[in-house]
């Protein structure tokens, strides 16, 4: 049986208008001529007493008010099963009835909905009626087959968007680095790529606004930027926020914008270097003694202001600094998906969450990998089984 819940819910928009049309004794009303696809009031023996143009131009009677010539242009096996689903929504009063039936020359199938209701008059006493709702059926496969194109077409652009995204963690005998990436939506705009060169670790992170196929699609251009820059190895995080700001201006347009971050941790000379477009911030944990007894507030964050975000402006401002890495210490950030994220009872995830359940794992595992997977185990039982309201990622950086 086709699915038809789009004719229950214009049925369910109409029956009241079509009692008022019933009570008010004119037969010739048009309101009903405004309704989509095609619509019948019938007696209890199957007779038409009401029906809207769109259905006299399906049985080819355009221009013909009378019901009789109506009912005779339905092909009697259609009349048949209209007949029946009438009977059964005698004996099971205000269920809705969806059937396939056939209307017009040369015949098209229709998705109808059949659903019962009654009126009480002086003359006629109480008297049941039902209002039947259709649609095309050929519309509706045309539908259905562009849904299933358009589908196809998002899951390609699906895969060509996991391809951009870290595939897995980097771990070595100085540093141990975790990402992770998921989207709410088929594609998403948020970006996550490293790149590690001997002693050279850099991480690129943004957040395009929205999430969908258009966000995807500046993820792309983003990717397609920082490939270059990891072949220019010498480019200073400077340069290379600049140019990844006009190239989201020219892709974007205007239409989309993208907060960024990107970090290079320097091991040779243990110095990092930051460049900030508007993205959240860093946090560090410097002291990774006696961590059962620290609490989120041991993370310091890493604020240098306020700064405009890439592709937004002509002459923005973004904000970098260079500062010391301290050996044996945490370096971890996230989109705001994650914190802002507010599960089935109101309540946001908040940044405290976050920080006290990774540390809280971290104290026990001594692993950023392990800490990360269970933090965001804490992430999805809170969520409770609401979908997520945007993209999400993060990154941890641990100097041992």
């Amino acid at each position: 049986m086709s699915k038809t819940s789009n004719i229950q819910q214009n049925f369910k928009a109409t029956e009241e208008i079509l009692l008022l049309l019933e009570k008010s004794k004119n037969r010739s009303e048009s309101a009903i001529d405004l309704f989509p696809g095609i619509f019948l009031i019938l007696m209890e023996n199957g007779s038409i007493l009401r029906a809207n143009d769109n259905f006299k131009i399906a049985v080819g009677q355009a221009g013909h008010d009378s019901a009789p010539n109506l009912y005779d242009s339905i092909s009697q096996d259609s009349i048949t099963e209209l007949k029946k689903i009438i009977s059964l929504s005698k004996t099971q009063s205000g269920k809705v009835f969806e059937v396939e039936l056939q209307f017009g020359q040369p015949s098209t199938p229709y998705a109808v909905s059949l659903s019962s209701w009654k009126h009480f008059d002086i003359t006629r006493g109480e008297t049941t009626y039902f209002t039947l709702v259709g649609q095309d059926l050929g519309e509706l496969r045309k539908a259905l087959l562009e849904k299933e194109r358009m589908s196809k077409e998002i899951e390609s652009a699906q895969q060509i968007q996991s391809l951009m995204m870290p595939k897995s963690d980097f771990s070595s005998s100085g540093f141990d680095l975790a990402c992770y990436y998921k989207s709410a939506a088929e594609c998403g705009g948020d970006f996550l790529h490293y790149k590690v060169h001997d002693d050279n670790v850099r991480i690129w992170s943004g957040d395009v606004t929205g999430h969908g196929v258009g966000p995807a699609m500046i993820t792309g251009a983003i990717k397609s930027t920082v490939s270059r820059q990891e072949v220019l190895k010498s480019l200073s995080i400077e340069k290379a926020i600049e140019e990844l700001h006009l190239c989201v201006k020219s892709v974007a347009q205007n239409h989309y914008w993208s907060t960024f971050q990107l970090l290079e941790f320097d091991l040779k000379k243990n110095k990092y270097r930051l460049g900030q477009a508007s993205h959240s911030s860093v946090y560090i944990l410097s002291d990774l003694n006696n961590l059962e007894d620290q609490s989120w507030i041991s993370f310091k964050a890493i604020d240098l202001g306020r700064s405009h975000p890439l592709g937004i402006i002509d002459e923005p401002k973004f904000l970098f600094t260079e500062r010391d890495l301290i050996p044996g210490s945490l370096y971890m950030s996230f989109s705001d998906g994650l914190y802002e994220h507010i599960n089935l009872e109101g309540k946001a995830y908040g940044l405290r969450r976050i920080l006290n359940s990774f540390l809280k794992h971290f104290a026990k595992t001594q692993s950023i990998q392990k800490s990360r997977d269970l933090l965001l185990e804490d992430f999805f039982k809170f969520c409770e089984g609401a979908p997520l309201q945007d993209d999400i990622s993060l990154w941890c950086f641990h100097y041992k």
